[in-house]
């Protein structure tokens, strides 16, 4: 049986999102300083406007990156209709 844990990570834990096209929310519970990289075994990046707000932050391209050289599974996803 495969087990898996999803982790929500945000600038700053504990914030709640609302989903724009759909009534349902969200609360993420961890900042991204508050995971370590090796606890991970995928990085899973949504689309939208979110992707370019996380490439101007430094320790989330470095979360990012560590992801790539450890050549863990990596899911970008773009806007899709």
């Amino acid at each position: 049986m495969l087990s898996m844990r999803l982790s929500l990570l945000n600038m700053k834990q504990v914030k709640t999102v609302k989903a724009k096209q759909a009534d349902a929310t969200v609360t993420i519970v961890h900042g991204i300083d508050d995971v370590q990289r090796k606890d991970d075994d995928a990085l899973f990046i949504p689309g939208g406007f979110s992707p370019d707000m996380l490439r101007a932050a430094d320790h989330f391209v470095k979360f990012a990156k560590h992801s790539m050289d450890e050549k863990k599974l990596y899911f970008p996803f773009v806007h899709s209709y």
